[in-house]
């Protein structure tokens, strides 16, 4: 169980859209306490839902623990390791690569946060926050990330299936949440102690991630894969 968690916590803390919102989030004016605002909504969220999700589901018949068989462990693994597969050959990217190809170019696009896809479908008083910068968006950009997503609810799900106690669940939860949300804690110190430094830094880890995306993807696949497919024999 905790292998999973820990693994998905690092997943979700390296994906290059979240540093990159965080990189944004230091562009603007105050960025110390937007990412305060964003740090603590965002955690708050993730926690709450992930408590809800583990004790809904978890805790429905206290008679019956929640159980995951080997057969759908291997199959996952398989899955992992067949998508890490198809992230490694190019596959995928040659798909998005031609996707993007096919959509429509605009040359005026204005510079900023203008640039994020889907941004000129948003709600006019959305973009008009967003281009000016407004207090909340903070908040409500780490709800948004703190809404579980598919790694979250790996994580939860090896949670359920791990017949442990109500403490080592919130734990467990808690633990994946420190570690998913590492990079924002670590710039939070670093803007405290030295705020040119943490621009660098997380400037530096951006381009680095984004560098080296698909050998990280393909790398915590395999790793995912191999771990469920292990498991499932282990137990079978």
């Amino acid at each position: 169980m905790w292998g999973t968690v820990l693994l998905m916590a690092v997943v979700v803390g390296l994906e290059p859209e979240y540093v990159a919102g965080i990189k944004y989030i230091l562009s603007r004016s105050s960025p110390l306490y937007r990412l305060i605002a964003f740090y603590v909504s965002g955690i708050i969220t993730s926690l709450l839902a992930g408590i809800l999700i583990v004790f809904a589901f978890g805790h429905v018949d206290s008679g019956n623990s929640l159980t995951l068989s080997p057969t759908i462990k291997v199959i996952a693994g398989i899955a992992f390791l067949g998508v890490a597969l198809l992230f490694g050959a190019g596959i995928v990217t040659k798909i998005h690569d031609q996707f993007i190809a096919k959509r429509p170019k605009k040359s005026d696009k204005p510079p900023g946060i203008e640039r994020i896809p889907g941004f000129n479908k948003l709600p006019s008083r959305i973009k008009m926050a967003l281009q000016y910068d407004a207090p909340l968006i903070a908040w409500s950009a780490g709800i948004y990330v703190g809404i579980p997503g598919a790694y979250y609810l790996a994580a939860i799900a090896a949670i359920l299936t791990a017949k442990i106690s109500a403490l080592t669940e919130l734990a467990a939860l808690l633990v994946f949440n420190l570690i998913a949300f590492m990079v924002v804690e670590g710039v939070i110190i670093a803007m405290i102690i030295k705020p040119d430094t943490a621009r660098y830094r997380l400037g530096q880890l951006h381009k680095w991630i984004v560098a080296n995306n698909r050998t990280i993807i393909v790398s915590l696949l395999s790793i995912a894969g191999l771990y469920l497919l292990f498991m499932g024999i282990a137990h079978h």
